[in-house]
Formats: C-alpha cells, sequence, structure tokens
C-alpha cells in the first residue's frame, strides 16, 4: 500500500483531528497500545509501520465510539480498505477499552 506525500498528509491531519477530540491524555492511549512514552506520535504522523497505524487508527475509533464522539470520515484508512490493509500487512489486533 504506497501513498503519496499528499495521501501521508492527509491521513495524518486526519488520525489527529481524531486524536484531538478525544477528553484523554497520551499516556493512557500509548500505555493501552504498548508505545512507549511519545510513541504515538509516530503513529499520528504515519511515520510508523502500517499495521500500527491501523491499530492506532482502530483505537482511536474505539474510544471516541465510547465518548460518543463523531467518527470522521478516513480517506486511506477507511473501512473498505481494512480487507486490503490485512492482505499487505497481516491481521492485528486492537486493546480493548
Amino acid at each position: 500500500m504506497s501513498r503519496t506525500p499528499a495521501e501521508t498528509e492527509a491521513t495524518s491531519q486526519e488520525l489527529h483531528a481524531l486524536r484531538d477530540a478525544l477528553p484523554l491524555a497520551n499516556a493512557p492511549i500509548e500505555s493501552a497500545l504498548g508505545y512507549a512514552p511519545g510513541g504515538l506520535q509516530a503513529a499520528l504522523d504515519v511515520h510508523a509501520n502500517p499495521i500500527e497505524v491501523w491499530r492506532t487508527r482502530d483505537y482511536l475509533v474505539s474510544l471516541a465510539r465510547a465518548h460518543g464522539i463523531p467518527i470522521p470520515r478516513f480517506s486511506r484508512l477507511s473501512d473498505n480498505m481494512r480487507s486490503s490493509a490485512q492482505r499487505w500487512f497481516g491481521p492485528w489486533d486492537v486493546p480493548t477499552m
């Protein structure tokens, strides 16, 4: 799954917007995802392994649903891209809350 620089930027903006909408600090999100302190940033900036970007997206979506926050439309990380991503990168687990 290759992305153009514009697609990478759009994906990063979408992830950051969702993260910013959540009423949580980064530390509990990083802990749930198994990231070192500060590790969330790489996934949000789309500079992490694609599986980690997807895991982060999915976990943020689950948190947003739990807090009644609207889920944004994702351009590249859309639900209809999931099966293709899993074929390319393999399956991933999303932590439960």
